[in-house]
């Protein structure tokens, strides 16, 4: 269930998108505004993949009363960083990938990003850990 904070914040998140001169494959909200813990004062964290981008960007902007907490990558540089995450066994990423809702951008990447979350969180970190510990024969 969420509050209408964190609606309002989705739809700032929308509106901000709307105005983006980037060429937007796929964008996504992650963290706490898609709870009921979201909170005026919170961040709402955006993900932003672009088909062309020359390097990945953090940045954080104050838009309509909201603090956006924006991430600008590229389609490999987002797949790059799963697979870092998948060696790593850090769950960070793919916990915000599998608990992740769609904002604007090809419908098909978002479900195939957030299914790769999903099954890297029900692996568990040591099943990657464990297949590259295995010696090569």
């Amino acid at each position: 269930m969420t509050t209408d904070a964190a609606q309002s914040a989705r739809c700032v998140a929308k509106d901000y998108l709307s105005l983006a001169k980037a060429q937007i494959a796929c964008s996504f909200l992650t963290g706490s505004a898609l709870s009921a813990d979201y909170a005026p004062a919170s961040d709402v964290d955006l993900y932003v993949i672009c088909e062309v981008l020359a390097a990945p960007l953090k940045e954080h902007v104050l838009f309509h009363g909201h603090r956006l907490q924006i991430t600008w990558s590229s389609t490999p540089t987002i797949f790059a960083a799963l697979g870092a995450a998948s060696v790593s066994g850090n769950p960070f990423f793919p916990h915000a990938l599998a608990h992740s809702e769609h904002l604007a951008g090809d419908p098909d990447i978002h479900p195939f990003l957030r299914r790769q979350g999903r099954r890297m969180l029900e692996a568990g970190p040591n099943a990657y850990r464990a297949a590259d510990a295995e010696p090569s024969p």
